[in-house]
């Protein structure tokens, strides 16, 4: 085999502040694939080292951002969508990302430079119905003597 085929392929992570990853699952992806982390203050900045060939970006082959896509400090980095995304080198083949929705992502743009995109929206789907039957309880309210029921989007006073 050529030294190009046994290389790990090269993946942009980008983190979030206090990720939490399953230690099993964390050490078998950093064995299977060399991690480059996300680091630039500004997208800017990331812009450059793109245009850098002695970079850590250089030849990415894969993105991924495994964690809520709206956390800190990443949150404005949105890499894979408008103008940040023209930027994106040719060497990168697919971008994953977890979370509800892909308005991060210019999806149609990724497909028309032959990038796979995907995306994991059940990732976050009990914590969700969680917040959903809590909100659901609480809108059941008692003040003094008079009590709020919520039934079919219609409030009840009795």
């Amino acid at each position: 085999m050529t030294q190009e085929l046994t290389k790990k392929p090269k993946i942009l992570y980008i983190p979030i502040e206090n990720p939490v990853h399953d230690e099993e699952a964390w050490k078998t992806l950093n064995e299977k694939f060399d991690l480059v982390y996300y680091d630039c203050p500004t997208t800017d900045d990331w812009i450059k080292e793109l245009a850098n060939p002695s970079s850590k970006f250089h030849r990415i082959q894969g993105a991924c951002r495994s964690t809520w896509l709206k956390g800190e400090p990443y949150r404005t980095h949105l890499l894979f969508k408008g103008e940040l995304a023209t930027h994106l080198p040719d060497s990168l083949e697919i971008v994953v990302q977890t979370g509800h929705g892909y308005d991060t992502a210019d999806v149609g743009y990724l497909t028309s430079r032959g990038i796979i995109f995907c995306n994991s929206p059940d990732c976050c789907s009990i914590a969700t119905a969680d917040v959903g039957t809590s909100l659901v309880l609480q809108s059941f309210k008692t003040q003094g003597d008079r009590r709020w029921v919520l039934l079919d989007w219609v409030i009840l006073d009795f």
